[in-house]
This record gives C-alpha cells, structure tokens and sequence, in this order.
C-alpha cells in the first residue's frame, strides 16, 4: 500500500511524471546514490513517512533513516 501511496503524492505534486516502467527498469534505493543528477526510477519499500515542516514529506526505506542511502523528499506544491 505504501508504495501506492508514494506514486500518488509524487504524481500530484505537479513536479515528476509519472511513466510505464517496470520494476526491472529501476535502480534499487541503495544504488540510488550512483545516479545523482539523472532521472531514474527508484525502486524498494517505503518503511516510514515523516512530516517536516512547512508541508515536506520525508519517505524513508530503511529502518533507521540516519543510515539509509536514499530518501524521498515530496515538497508541497506552491
């Protein structure tokens, strides 16, 4: 459910698109960091959502989002 949840609140942000890829078209979450500055589909498990502040999501996949590789952050739409 939860990664239902991220494609809604990525896609309604206004900012990325959404695209046919499948799951095998994606890089892991903890290969995420070998792809900076390109656009690349992410794939794993979101493990905890945290609210900042001024509206920005924080989605995390890792138990312990201080170690985690890859995090999602959805800033509100302005």
């Amino acid at each position: 459910m939860l990664g239902t949840v991220l494609a809604a609140v990525i896609t309604m942000s206004g900012v990325c698109s959404a695209r046919n890829t499948s799951k095998h078209d994606c890089v892991s979450f903890a290969e995420a960091s070998k792809h900076a500055s390109t656009t690349e589909c992410v794939s794993g498990t979101v493990l905890h959502v945290a609210e900042g502040t001024n509206g920005v999501t924080f989605l995390t996949f890792c138990q312990d989002h201080k170690t985690c590789p890859f995090t999602a952050v959805v800033f509100p739409e302005i």
